[in-house]
């Protein structure tokens, strides 16, 4: 059986699939985030600390691991361009 219209990108699907798909996402991703961290581990990506997780980074890290992260991407990147809007690149 397929399924369509399960998506806000598509043209056939209900305008309220795209903010129910992101809410599930976030609870999705605040549930295992917080699951990882009981067992003193994170959830993270390989390309920079996305919007999404930017509320929960300050739960995982420290102000003394995350400074010099954001200060050696300055480095590399001062005007910002490469992850504008991210926390870390």
């Amino acid at each position: 059986m397929s399924r369509t219209g399960t998506c806000a990108r598509d043209p056939g699907g209900n305008p309220d699939d795209g903010a129910l798909g992101k809410k599930q996402l976030n609870t999705g991703l605040n549930e295992s985030s917080w699951a990882a961290l009981y067992i003193s581990g994170t959830v993270t990506a390989e390309h920079g600390v996305d919007t999404v997780k930017q509320e929960r980074l300050t739960s995982e890290q420290s102000v003394e691991v995350l400074e010099p992260q954001r200060r050696t991407g300055a480095i590399f990147d001062p005007q910002n361009i490469s992850g504008p809007g991210k926390a870390i690149c």
